[in-house]
C-alpha cells in the first residue's frame, strides 16, 4: 500500500542519515586522533552535513540531560 510504502521510503532515509552522520562523526573523531565518538563529533558532523541548524537546540538539550555542564 501507499502508506506502508511511505514509511519503508522514511525509514531508509533515517537509516541513511545515521549512517551518512555516524561516518561524519568518525571523521571527525579520527581527525582529532581519538577512537571514541563524543557528542561535539557529532555535532560538528551535523555542521558538516549542512545541519547545523540542529546543532545550537541539541547542545542545550545535551547541556540539560548533563545538569548544565560540558564534556
Amino acid at each position: 500500500t501507499p502508506l506502508q510504502d511511505a514509511l519503508l521510503a522514511c525509514a531508509e532515509a533515517g537509516r541513511l542519515f545515521i549512517h551518512y552522520l555516524t561516518a561524519t562523526a568518525n571523521d571527525a573523531c579520527k581527525d582529532a586522533k581519538r577512537q571514541t565518538i563524543s557528542a561535539d563529533d557529532v555535532l560538528t558532523a551535523l555542521e558538516d552535513l549542512d545541519f547545523g541548524e540542529l546543532v545550537e537546540p541539541l547542545r542545550s538539550a545535551l547541556e540539560g540531560e548533563r545538569g548544565g555542564t560540558r564534556e
